[in-house]
């Protein structure tokens, strides 16, 4: 596990990534069956920032999640899990992905995350830093898997769907809000997925 004060760092910079490349590597909704079948993989769930009690990122209380799920994904990388997903909503999504990014930069050069998006305008009406953050993970992970080709009603059960279908385990974040967290967490349980919830 990365030492509190690089992980704390790496939080804190504006600058995430480097050496991103021109294009999204994006792939065919089949084409999951072949590349997870000998993987062990991690999907994550958790709540968009509006659904917390901190209103901004660099609240101390973030942080502190932001460690615990890192510890969580570390943990899992250390049972032997190499492949992550990412649901790519604001919130959770977003930070579990940067934590699998840094972790594959840093410590873990074997782990590679997907990206499983709702639809293409998925990020459309985000803030502009948000959209920038957004394409940059797109930009750099293995692979993108596009749910659907335009936005319908079932677009985010859809994708939901998609986590849940190919995770062993379920990294969630979750207190008890209703919404597409506990949804996401009933098809789990139905599918005997393992789940490792942290409490916000």
């Amino acid at each position: 596990m990365l030492s509190d004060t690089n992980l704390n760092s790496f939080l804190m910079s504006p600058g995430l990534f480097m050496d991103i490349p021109e294009k999204v590597n994006y792939l065919k909704l089949e084409e999951a069956d072949f590349l997870f079948q000998n993987e062990k993989v991690c999907s994550f769930t958790g709540y968009r920032p509006e659904k917390f009690d901190f209103c901004k990122e660099s609240d101390s209380r973030c942080t502190d999640l932001k460690f615990r799920l890192c510890a969580e994904i570390n943990r899992l990388i250390l049972c032997g899990y190499t492949s992550f997903i990412s649901g790519m909503a604001r919130g959770v999504d977003i930070w579990a992905a940067e934590l699998v990014l840094h972790l594959a930069r840093t410590s873990h050069k074997e782990i590679k995350l997907y990206a499983a998006v709702p639809f293409p305008e998925q990020s459309e009406t985000w803030y502009e830093w948000e959209k920038e953050r957004y394409d940059e993970i797109l930009h750099v992970c293995k692979g993108v898997f596009v749910i659907e080709e335009q936005y319908t009603q079932k677009s985010m059960n859809k994708r939901n769907e998609f986590l849940v279908k190919y995770a062993d385990s379920l990294i969630s974040v979750f207190d008890g809000k209703p919404g597409g967290t506990s949804n996401t967490l009933t098809m789990a349980g139905k599918k005997k997925v393992n789940i490792i919830n942290i409490v916000p």
